[in-house]
């Protein structure tokens, strides 16, 4: 198990295949991808709830974020 930020997370590496699985509330949320587990436990980090009409998540690239005021 892995915490990051409020969270807690299911961490499995297997050769060069990362999956996190993490609670989000209403939603179970998995990565599955072949970068390192410090890069995806970022990629969770930066995975925001979007409250719209056609509610969902997206990924936000920190690089590309910008911070309110």
């Amino acid at each position: 198990f892995v915490m990051f930020g409020v969270y807690v997370g299911l961490l499995i590496i297997c050769g060069d295949v990362v999956q996190l699985i993490w609670d989000y509330g209403d939603y179970i949320l998995e990565i599955f991808c072949t970068v390192s587990a410090e890069e995806a436990i970022r990629l969770a980090e930066s995975v925001q709830r979007r409250d719209t009409f056609s509610e969902g998540f997206e990924y936000i690239n920190p690089r590309n974020a910008t911070t309110s005021a």
